[in-house]
């Protein structure tokens, strides 16, 4: 591995590879969906104790944490193998010598293992998330990105679904073994693509210093309080919305169901649709459009906290739900993508993202909490307050382009 030299561009654009980022993105999801969701359930049926199964879900900490990483992957190249190409083939490479490992080990029985394997397994998906996002940055031109994006959270939501849903109905079919046979084989795929993908020259900034600034969400406190106030919709809803279900009478099996299948599927369609807004709209309405979102969720939510309405409120509130998740991460992403600039795109992206991610998981957090102590309606009552103040807030926010490195975008 060495330090990353600047490049001299070639003649014209070249050509975006969209079957190879769709199929990395959902690659990421697919091994994770699978450890998050179907892990979870194998283990608990098992009879995991509820402190293992806390655990499972601390993985997901790897993607927040790998902020601390990332300036490496904008720094460092893998010779003749290309910048972000080389990390990519060197992350599947290892994720699928990882799953191949997993396969020796009993879940339950070599708990302390297969947990240290999936642990490794959820901090080289993250790498190669960084190295993905950078190599789109790098290759997406600003017309192109939300429809770029749309692939990123389609993919991702239907490897989740893979991952956490048909690979969990086939377990008592194929076991341990061919569950982690069939993620293998998910993850070649994206891994022999790689290898027959050919990353063109570009224009390269000289390798980053380390520098405190690149852990920074670039953009100015606007666009921090923007990437902070954007997840109280969805992480207050997320958080909720499963007890609720439990506590309407859902079966488990029927909310695995809406949640890892048919809710996916209706994501992906979201982000589809968002990623043509986005081109024909531009990235200001589109925000405009996921802000109002929040509030008709949360307004559904309000109404599904009522015994009486729960279940045609549910009914309505579910598919908007996969729905904002499709709009919002498919323009957050569009528009973290503008300001990641050139010189450390990898570092940049995950520096916003992992905001994003940690206050979204804080307004789940503090929705539980506020649910726990005074019930249901307070909680989301106070989710759609701060959702009214994100969207009076929106247009201060979005006055004027928050960088400079954006300034035809979010007109």
């Amino acid at each position: 591995m060495r330090t990353s030299p600047t490049i001299s561009p070639r003649p014209g654009r070249p050509r975006v590879p969209w079957a190879l980022l769709g199929s990395l993105y959902m690659t990421q999801a697919l091994s994770l969906g699978f450890f998050f969701v179907a892990l979870a359930a194998i283990l608990r049926s098992g009879g995991a104790s509820l402190a293992q199964l806390g655990l499972i879900s601390a993985l997901g900490l790897m993607w927040a944490l790998k902020v601390l990483w990332a300036p490496l992957v904008d720094r460092w190249a893998w010779g003749r193998l290309g910048h972000e190409r080389g990390w990519v083939i060197a992350m599947q490479g290892a994720m699928l010598l990882t799953l191949l490992a997993l396969m020796r080990f009993d879940p339950l029985a070599d708990f302390a293992v297969v947990y240290a394997l999936s642990l490794l397994l959820s901090v080289l998906a993250a790498t190669q998330d960084v190295a993905t996002d950078a190599l789109a940055c790098r290759l997406l031109p600003a017309g192109q990105r939300g429809l770029g994006n749309a692939v990123q959270v389609g993919g991702g939501l239907a490897g989740h679904m893979l991952g956490g849903g048909v690979v969990l109905m086939l377990y008592p079919l194929v076991g341990w073994a061919g569950a982690l046979a069939l993620v293998s084989a998910g993850v070649a795929l994206s891994l022999i693509q790689a290898l027959a993908w050919h990353e063109p020259g570009h224009a390269r900034a000289p390798a980053p210093p380390f520098s405190w600034r690149l852990w920074i969400a670039p953009g100015g406190g606007r666009w921090w309080a923007l990437l902070a106030l954007s997840g109280v919709g969805l992480g207050v809803t997320w958080a909720l919305v499963t007890p609720l279900l439990v506590d309407a009478g859902w079966s488990l099996e029927r909310i695995g169901l809406v949640m890892n299948g048919v809710g996916p599927l209706v994501g992906v369609g979201a982000a589809a649709g968002t990623g043509l807004l986005i081109r024909a709209w531009g990235r200001g309405p589109v925000l405009g459009l996921m802000a109002a979102g929040q509030g008709v969720v949360l307004l559904g939510l309000l109404a599904a906290t009522t015994p009486a309405f729960a279940e045609p409120a549910f009914l309505v509130v579910l598919p908007l739900l996969f729905v904002l998740y499709g709009i919002q991460m498919t323009v957050l992403y569009t528009v973290m993508m503008d300001h990641a600039g050139s010189d450390a795109p990898g570092a940049a992206m995950t520096s916003q993202y992992a905001l994003h991610y940690l206050f979204t998981t804080l307004w789940g957090w503090g929705g539980l909490q506020v649910a726990d102590h005074a019930g249901f309606p307070m909680a989301v009552g106070a989710a759609l307050a701060l959702a009214g103040l994100f969207a009076a807030l929106l247009p201060v926010l979005l006055a004027r382009p928050p960088s400079p490195l954006i300034p035809e975008t979010l007109e």
